[in-house]
């Protein structure tokens, strides 16, 4: 695990652990490649797996409860979900 002051989604004085987040989740068919990759920090990407899950579940959330840079990844990663789903429907 990488030390840094790169997140993605946060702000750091200090290093932190930096992870590689999927944007769009393997788990969702996301690809696994560089540009489907985002660096953050641990909270970052916890954050960013919960908020997504409940969007893609439809429950009620408090989006002002993440911070701007989780909620646009877990944003973008709803967005590429939706579009590959869009794309096995219109196949």
């Amino acid at each position: 695990m990488k030390r840094g002051l790169d997140c993605a989604a946060h702000k750091h004085d200090s290093l932190v652990p930096l992870e590689d987040h999927h944007v769009h989740p393997l788990g969702y068919h996301g690809p696994d490649v560089k540009a489907n990759k985002v660096r953050i920090c641990a909270n970052a990407h916890s954050d960013a797996h919960y908020m997504l899950e409940l969007m893609l579940k439809k429950k009620a959330f408090d989006a002002r409860e993440y911070g701007g840079g989780v909620r646009a990844i877990a944003l973008r990663g709803y967005a590429a979900v939706m579009a590959y789903g869009e794309s096995l429907v219109s196949e």
